[in-house]
């Protein structure tokens, strides 16, 4: 389990690496406990091989699980459930059966508002870096209600690369989502708890989910999920000379979809391809055969429906090859943009190490007193106990601070980084 925060402007990132062991768990705990536990394995990491015991705010600890109440006393069963929990880890091994059995937490306290935890040796040294993980948002974390759809989350991102699961055993499923006993027939767990599950998974995360099922004599006997990356925006590529048609994006908006889609769409794909496209579409929806113009005009773009043959048509292959590369290359600037974040973290420790107590009391005076409203009452409700908070006083430090070219610009980042930095990824060259 690693963590990253990344900030920039108004996207405060709190990134949870956790470990492929403490993913594949057997699901014996609510969703209030998996996200207590992701948030504590987030707060510890950067001292997990140096410290025993790790603390953490109250407050703090409740606005990163994504809850809004004054009330902790259900913090405290909680705790009491992670520190009695004992649980198996690794139940989808990749290399043959692995097997391991640990309590969530050794210990927990809190005393003061302030809550302080350790882990077993041996957990802390399997958290502590990961060669298989998966990227798990606090944010988006947050806003799950179901402990179901949650653990689904969870055990897609951990197979996210490969873009599918492996077959999962219906026994092995039960056991990752925590299914009752109760539910034997399958039909109803897939009604009642596999099909909500998803749903909400497609709806409030990063990422799009499909159940395929195995059969063995016409019974369902395994499971496994293919992920997609949620449609969004493609890199930026207007600084490489690539201009929008406001025009275009206005009828793509006329067919229902929203700026930003229209624009990822004209950013994919060429004003004929469009034209011809939304011409197939209006006709369809004319003779009465389309319900969800939006849905349905974003099918047509996808696969490329048309009422004429054009070199589009015939080339979707390529089409889809640019996709893949576009894919890669955002994944590829995502690294580089991390290492930098980083970078300058690391940087603005530097200056916050090297601030007398004089000199940080009057720049947080200074920080406070030039608060947005909303920031202000955030910081009257938690202080410095707010993590996004921390992240806008780090913001401000940079801004004042680091003013070397690596610091300050990306590019120049790269160029300065000697530690095997990939290069620059190229851009993806649009489909004529």
């Amino acid at each position: 389990m690693t963590k990253d925060s990344e900030n920039d402007g108004n996207n405060h990132e709190m990134i949870l690496k956790k470990g492929h062991e403490f993913v594949h768990i057997s699901n014996q705990i609510n969703i209030t406990q998996r996200k207590l536990l992701n948030v504590l394995l987030y707060n510890a990491y950067d001292s997990l091989l140096t410290q025993e015991i790790h603390s953490v705010s109250i407050p703090m600890l409740v606005e990163l699980m994504g809850y809004d109440s004054n009330n902790y006393d259900f913090l405290k069963e909680a705790f009491r459930k992670l520190v009695d929990l004992k649980f198996e880890w690794n139940i989808l091994g990749d290399k043959g059966e692995t097997w391991g059995i640990a309590t969530a937490l050794a210990q927990a306290e809190i005393e003061n508002n302030i809550c302080k935890y350790s882990y077993a040796p041996k957990v802390r040294e399997k958290m502590f870096n990961p060669e298989i993980y998966a990227a798990i948002d606090l944010r988006i974390q947050g806003k799950f209600k179901s402990n179901y759809a949650l653990a689904v989350y969870e055990n897609c991102l951990r197979f996210r690369g490969q873009k599918k699961t492996i077959w999962i055993s219906l026994p092995i499923l039960r056991q990752l989502l925590g299914i009752p006993e109760t539910i034997v027939e399958f039909k109803i767990l897939n009604r009642d708890i596999l099909k909500p599950a998803v749903a909400t998974v497609n709806e409030i995360s990063n990422i799009e989910v499909e159940t395929e099922l195995q059969r063995e004599n016409r019974k369902v006997v395994a499971v496994r999920f293919l992920i997609k990356e949620k449609y969004q925006s493609l890199p930026d590529l207007t600084s490489a000379g690539i201009e929008l048609d406001p025009k275009l994006i206005n009828k793509l908006m006329e067919f229902g979809l929203s700026e930003k889609h229209a624009k990822t769409e004209a950013t994919l794909r060429t004003e004929e391809y469009i034209t011809n496209v939304l011409n197939y579409v209006e006709n369809k929806v004319k003779s009465g055969k389309v319900k969800d113009v939006p849905a349905y005009t974003v099918r047509a773009l996808k696969e490329g429906w048309m009422d004429i043959e054009t070199k589009f048509s015939r080339n979707k292959k390529a089409l889809e090859e640019y996709k893949e590369q576009a894919i890669k290359y955002d994944a590829e600037l995502n690294v580089l943009k991390a290492a930098f974040s980083d970078f300058r973290k690391s940087r603005v420790a530097n200056v916050r190490n090297k601030l007398t107590q004089d000199e940080l009391d009057e720049l947080s005076t200074e920080f406070i007193a030039g608060l947005q409203p909303h920031e202000r009452d955030m910081y009257k409700r938690n202080g410095f106990d707010s993590a996004i908070i921390q992240n806008i006083f780090n913001k401000f430090i940079t801004d004042r601070y680091l003013t070397k070219p690596e610091e300050v610009n990306f590019e120049e980042f790269v160029k300065y980084s000697n530690f095997n930095m990939p290069l620059m990824p190229t851009p993806p060259k649009k489909v004529q």
